[in-house]
């Protein structure tokens, strides 16, 4: 039944699946299975990015100087609410990786302190943390692990690098978690690794990149020290925009964002905005976190300010947050299911499930799933599976070229690959605009092309 439409059209009930492909900007011929990746949106949203620029090139000055700062504070409060969080510990960033280099560039690191990160965390925050240990007093550790395993196996192995660290003198000081790992995509088990550091006095940061949006995020029970979220992968809003949660007893320690603008705290001193500045909105004295993010250099804000409308969208349109989580995880599960069958292989889980157990790793709006495509270097572990001789480590490269090229030039869609232990694995990501036909399409099509390069015949 259709509702009467408000001028954001945003009042409109549709359901998931194929009728919500008209809600969205994206060519009727392209199969969207990677959204979380570039972020996919609304029409909806779409027009109101438009209205937001076109008012800023009507009035450019004004709109930046007084229009901006109060739109900024109406989608922090909207994001605050969504994650069960202060919206004065909330500020925006472009991205999950600025985020996470900005929590780390205000640490001050101390000899003998460590920063301990998992055998899964995100490539460039590594390369982040290596960076500033050139520089700083830091060491890094990694929780070395590998899948498939279970979460319970993930947090021993933490444990027992935090306890090795701690018996060579040295202070566990930060640790890098992840909600869901990028790819292979499982849901860690963040919850209980938040824990053990909570129990262990070592301070977290949260890389929740792949979160909001597909599940709910409940920061006042998890109460992490830092948590950055991407909000352009899952919650409909356009790229790129990020929330960077400081936790209100963690805030003295940033001083500067990244790059270093007016905000600036010097030590001993004061921040010095403009005396025109209308960025912090109608707050005359705005605490000195949120003003030190008011003022980032010459930055894009227009994809945070059109939070809300996203906001109302998926509450208007998708009936609510509980509904969109529900879909994408069933989705996942059934999609996921679906390809391992045609493909004759399995999705990525805990190893040994009980009948009738649900997969915690599972438990997300994505699916791993492995291709029938062995590589040499494995093959020995898992040869009663490969039916066929198994890829050399030469062949690994264009193997995955090619299907990465020809699912965009013939099937008009594109899928992270990857090789990971001895396999090829696909990801697959669930959104309200796929049914379960969608992810039998990205199957039937990676069977053929799987027998193509198994025979020898990618030309």
């Amino acid at each position: 039944m259709l509702r009467s439409t408000s001028p954001n059209g945003c009042e409109q009930r549709i359901s998931f699946g194929k009728p919500m492909l008209e809600a969205f900007c994206m060519d009727p011929e392209y199969t969207n299975l990677n959204a979380p990746s570039c972020g996919s949106w609304p029409k909806a949203v779409s027009d109101q990015l438009k209205i937001l620029w076109a008012k800023l090139e009507a009035q450019p000055d004004l709109f930046s100087e007084f229009s901006q700062g109060l739109a900024l504070q109406e989608a922090r409060r909207d994001i605050a609410h969504l994650v069960h969080a202060e919206d004065s510990e909330c500020v925006f960033v472009t991205n999950a990786t600025t985020g996470i280099f900005t929590v780390l560039y205000n640490q001050h690191f101390e000899e003998r302190d460590v920063v301990v990160t998992l055998s899964t965390t995100y490539g460039a925050i590594d390369y982040a943390i290596a960076s500033l240990a050139e520089t700083r007093p830091l060491q890094a550790r990694k929780v070395e692990f590998e899948f498939p395993t279970t979460g319970q196996d993930v947090v021993s192995q933490f444990k027992a690098a935090v306890a090795q660290i701690k018996a060579e003198g040295l202070r566990p000081r930060l640790a890098v978690l992840e909600t869901v790992v990028s790819i292979p995509a499982v849901r860690m088990p963040f919850e209980e690794l938040l824990r053990v550091c909570q129990r262990e006095g070592i301070m977290t940061l949260l890389d929740g990149a792949h979160s909001v949006g597909q599940f709910e995020v409940r920061l006042d029970e998890l109460q992490p020290d830092f948590f950055v979220a991407d909000l352009h992968k899952w919650l409909f809003v356009p790229r790129p925009c990020a929330l960077l949660y400081v936790a209100q007893r963690n805030q003295h320690m940033f001083r500067s964002t990244v790059p270093t603008s007016f905000g600036f705290i010097p030590k001993g001193g004061q921040h010095t905005l403009p005396l025109w500045s209308q960025m912090v909105g109608s707050v005359s004295a705005a605490p000195s976190f949120e003003t030190l993010f008011a003022y980032t250099a010459t930055s894009d804000n227009m994809p945070h300010m059109c939070i809300p409308t996203a906001l109302r969208f998926r509450r208007d349109v998708c009936g609510g947050e509980a509904a969109i989580y529900e879909y994408l995880s069933r989705l996942a599960q059934e999609g996921g299911d679906r390809v391992a069958s045609i493909l004759g292989t399995e999705v990525l889980e805990e190893p040994a499930l009980a009948v009738g157990t649900g997969s915690q790793m599972r438990d997300c709006g994505i699916a791993t799933i492995r291709l029938p495509l062995a590589i040499v270097d494995g093959a020995s572990a898992v040869s009663s599976r490969v039916l066929y001789a198994p890829l050399t480590e030469e062949e690994v490269g264009p193997a995955v070229r090619y299907l990465t090229r020809s699912l965009a030039d013939i099937y008009k869609t594109w899928l992270p690959i990857i090789d990971y232990r001895g396999w090829i694995w696909v990801r697959l990501c669930a959104q309200i605009y796929l049914e379960v036909s969608d992810f039998e399409f990205a199957a039937n099509a990676l069977k053929v092309l799987c027998e193509r390069i198994v025979k020898r015949e990618t030309g």
